[in-house]
């Protein structure tokens, strides 16, 4: 069955991996997680995704909590998914070079838009296959990023705090967005409820029933709930993006008390230095931010 659902645009950072010497004279025998480690970022670097990715499925499985090791299985997984947007980066790409403000958030907010069939529509199967896909990527990258923003890591040891903020705030945005008009709202498995659909106005977000109201009475109940189900989820991509823009901005992370809230507005005090405000990655932040709002005032 295939059908126009959603249709989103996902941006993932994929990094240049150099220093291929490091990679010669491993073990390829070796159940040693470091070993394992090296082995699949030289096969990463000879696109080899399935089988990087199978050297970092063994890698976490001895060590669960190696932050390295869950940042590569994530960029494993997406190439293997084929979740990699190239082509949307060079958009932003000669967008920041010949950009203004308006121009730029036009760009960007394509990011979100669930209208846009430039790119490509989703059937029930590629919604599935990002979902699964996304929810990994997310699941790895919530311990990595709780220790970014912790300071436990910092970017003298782990070169990739800027991917992880990106990679890690769309998709858990994007994965529980997904979930809002799944069956259960679990996952990994993707169940279409065809009651609901997520509708895109402007920039706001909002999860619409089209079933039968006489037969559903109490859907604006269910609305309410498919959106308090999945907002944490929602609500730690939107800080994620946050993080984004205050690192690649100003190379420092916001205190805790400085977050910005949903429900809440953006104000000056949550710009990070002078006329960064323009740049793309507040942009994103922004665009998500109030997108996202208008789901959550659905809890009301």
């Amino acid at each position: 069955m295939h059908r126009k659902l959603v249709k989103l645009m996902i941006v993932v950072l994929v990094p240049v991996f150099m220093g291929c010497n490091i990679f010669s004279g491993m073990n390829s025998g070796s159940d040693d997680p470091d070993a394992l480690l090296e082995q699949g970022k030289a096969a990463l670097q000879n696109g080899e995704n399935a089988k990087a990715l199978e050297y970092f499925d063994k890698a976490k499985q001895k060590d669960a909590e190696n932050y390295e090791v869950l940042y590569f299985h994530s960029v494993a997984t997406a190439r293997v998914h084929e979740v990699d947007f190239t082509s949307f980066l060079e958009t932003f790409q000669e967008v920041e070079q010949n950009y203004t403000p308006g121009s730029a958030k036009n760009a960007l907010n394509q990011v979100f838009s669930t209208r846009n069939d430039t790119l490509f529509n989703l059937s029930l199967e590629k919604l599935q296959d990002l979902l699964q896909t996304f929810l990994v990527v997310n699941d790895n990258l919530r311990m990595v990023g709780a220790a970014i923003e912790s300071g436990e890591l910092t970017i003298d040891e782990f070169p990739y705090v800027e991917d992880v903020l990106l990679s890690r705030g769309l998709a858990a945005i994007v994965a529980n967005m997904i979930l809002l008009i799944d069956t259960d709202g679990v996952g990994p498995e993707f169940v279409l409820d065809e009651n609901f659909i997520l509708e895109r106005v402007d920039e706001a977000y909002q999860l619409v029933f089209q079933g039968n109201q006489e037969e559903f009475p109490e859907f604006k109940a269910e609305i309410a709930s498919r959106v308090q189900r999945q907002w944490p989820g929602i609500d730690a991509g939107v800080r994620s993006l946050y993080l984004y823009y205050t690192w690649t901005q100003c190379g420092a992370l916001p205190a805790p008390e400085n977050m910005p809230q949903i429900p809440g507005t953006l104000s000056p005090a949550f710009v990070c230095a002078a006329g960064s405000e323009t740049s793309l990655a507040w942009q994103l932040f922004e665009i998500a931010f109030n997108g996202t709002s208008s789901l959550h005032a659905l809890l009301q």
